[in-house]
């Protein structure tokens, strides 16, 4: 069977889509509207107004019952999606970002894949975002040995958001409520490395659009963006820290470290706090080994 058969899945699961939104009123129609012209047509589209105060509630009011919206205060991304896990009635979950779109095929071709390969996990390729090891992937659908996968994925998010399509029992709990930045990544970690069972694919073919304003990019330059990236590895060290192997930690370390210095960067660039400024620096001179082992590996451009 091929991706493309699609009628060869006679047995059609639903697929709960969450999509998440802070004041995003201007794009959030393009996803919704390519969420709801999927042609794989089991779903519910469930949409979490983070506490917008444009113009989304009218928006998403005027969909009628086309999709479940919820609306409450902003307490963030991962926290939002929680609360749509919590009410998703899917065996699959297919997360969209509010700004990004599907092409029209992308859940149908997808979940007859994961259904076929009885997959855990599909990344999908889109337009904009490259794989940084996508190398190891021998054809354009992919199904990775668990050792290889659990490998690569603490040093690449394979996808961003809209481009991740799950099983509903390989996500535990879902996302930690505390991340602010790296949720979707960290979470991919957590559910890989705590199921060693867990069946991983990557879908090299562009079937969603990653749509990046201006508003989106300036953010990554912010001193608070940073800020949060750094915040997010310590909580994802702490967590997993009794799963995760000794070389397995020093690369999250490595990873911290990197982060660490793109905030440096930053706050010279921005001319912010001092202080914060030599605490980081500090934090970098506290790591010599690690600090040598990242510079080497980037210059190899290989993994060590």
């Amino acid at each position: 069977m091929y991706i493309s058969d699609i009628n060869s899945v006679s047995k059609k699961p639903l697929v709960s889509v969450i999509i998440t939104t802070l004041n995003r009123a201007n794009v959030l129609k393009n996803a919704i509207d390519s969420a709801l012209n999927q042609t794989y047509p089991h779903k519910e589209i469930i949409v979490i107004d983070d506490g917008s105060e444009d113009g989304t509630k009218l928006l998403l009011k005027s969909y009628l019952d086309k999709i479940k919206p919820i609306f409450k205060p902003n307490t963030g991304k991962s926290h939002s999606r929680n609360i749509g896990l919590g009410i998703a009635k899917g065996t699959i979950v297919a997360t969209l970002d509010s700004d990004d779109v599907w092409y029209k095929d992308y859940l149908e071709k997808i979940v007859n894949y994961l259904l076929f390969k009885n997959l855990d996990i599909v990344f999908v390729r889109c337009a904009i975002h490259g794989f940084k090891f996508q190398k190891y992937t021998q054809s354009k659908y992919h199904v990775f040995e668990y050792e290889k996968i659990r490998k690569l994925i603490l040093y690449n998010c394979p996808a961003p958001t809209s481009g991740v399509v799950m099983k509903r029992t390989i996500l535990g709990i879902g996302w930690n409520n505390e991340s602010m930045e790296y949720e979707d990544w960290h979470l991919q970690i957590a559910c890989i490395v705590k199921n060693k069972d867990c069946r991983v694919a990557y879908v090299n073919e562009i079937l969603w659009e990653k749509r990046e304003d201006d508003e989106v990019k300036n953010k990554l330059k912010t001193t608070i963006q940073n800020q949060r990236r750094t915040k997010d590895t310590v909580i994802l060290l702490n967590h997993l820290k009794a799963v995760l192997t000794k070389k397995e930690y020093k690369v999250i370390e490595q990873n911290l470290l990197k982060d660490t210095l793109k905030l440096l960067y930053v706050l010279i660039k921005n001319g912010d706090d001092k202080k914060q400024f030599l605490q980081n620096f500090n934090t970098i001179l506290s790591k010599p080994i690690l600090l040598i082992n990242m510079i080497f590996s980037v210059l190899k451009n290989r993994i060590t």
